[in-house]
């Protein structure tokens, strides 16, 4: 039902400009798509653009200027789309960002967007996080997994309300920044296969709404602090940390071992 009831709705979008799908609200063809990116026919219209990464359509080809005209684009889900160029823009209306394979080390200097809920760019090539100037007050999740040149976290100040972390499989991480400090409510920090990331700040320890912490494979990470869930499988934490009286479930897994209180 879901099925018929998607297609149906891409059907009616398509009927609204048939030969000039920049002047979609949305697209979902690889085709149109392509036409879009490539020649730089986006509009204000195009509010949607989903991608799915199993599509077996044609390969999707951007350039630096590709979303310059997509002011209104709120929601942005595509993988390994080829990009010649660079990217001076992404548009600051995004909500939601998911792009899978995202070929840059950096994101445009003016992409600031404010009301940016989500983003998840699984095996990107960013190597710093650095996101605009403007605060991200109403971003809640950040998903970098296999970001295989990600080398530290953003700098979380202007990100208080951030819930969810998930750097899982960032070998080169080595640093997480001491400003997870602000963070209001954080429920989930996972920095699985962290290889070269040797100590947490302080202060993760002291992030009451955090439920679970991940660090299994960071071989280097030698500190915990108390959690309500704690996997830390293949560290080189050798006993259980003092504070494990604290842990609200108090349960911890080690590789081989589980101790249950």
């Amino acid at each position: 039902m879901h099925d018929s009831l998607q297609e149906m709705g891409r059907q009616i979008v398509l009927r609204e400009f048939p030969d000039e799908p920049g002047w979609c609200s949305r697209l979902w063809f690889r085709e149109d798509a392509n036409h879009v990116l490539s020649k730089n026919t986006g509009t204000e219209a195009i509010e949607g653009i989903v991608l799915h990464p199993s599509d077996p359509g044609v390969q999707v080809h951007a350039n630096a200027k590709s979303f310059s005209k997509m002011v209104k684009l709120r929601y942005l889900k595509i993988s390994n789309v080829r990009l010649y160029n660079g990217l001076e823009d992404l548009p600051n209306s995004l909500r939601i960002l998911k792009w899978t394979g995202y070929p840059l080390t950096y994101f445009p200097s003016h992409f600031n967007p404010e009301k940016l809920l989500e983003l998840k760019m699984c095996h990107s090539c960013i190597k710093h996080f650095r996101m605009g100037t403007k605060p991200l007050h109403n971003l809640k999740t950040i998903k970098l997994s296999h970001s295989l040149n990600l080398v530290s976290t953003p700098n979380f100040k202007g990100m208080p309300n951030l819930e969810v972390l998930i750097l899982e499989g960032c070998t080169r991480l080595f640093e997480v920044d001491p400003s997870i400090q602000v963070l209001e409510r954080p429920t989930l920090l996972n920095l699985k296969d962290g290889k070269n990331l040797a100590h947490l700040p302080s202060s993760v320890g002291c992030l009451k709404s955090l439920k679970v912490l991940n660090l299994f494979g960071c071989s280097r990470i030698s500190n915990v602090e108390c959690l309500e869930k704690l996997d830390v499988s293949g560290t080189a934490i050798s006993e259980p940390p003092s504070k494990l009286y604290l842990l609200k479930n108090r349960y911890i897994e080690f590789i081989y071992l589980f101790i249950y209180f």
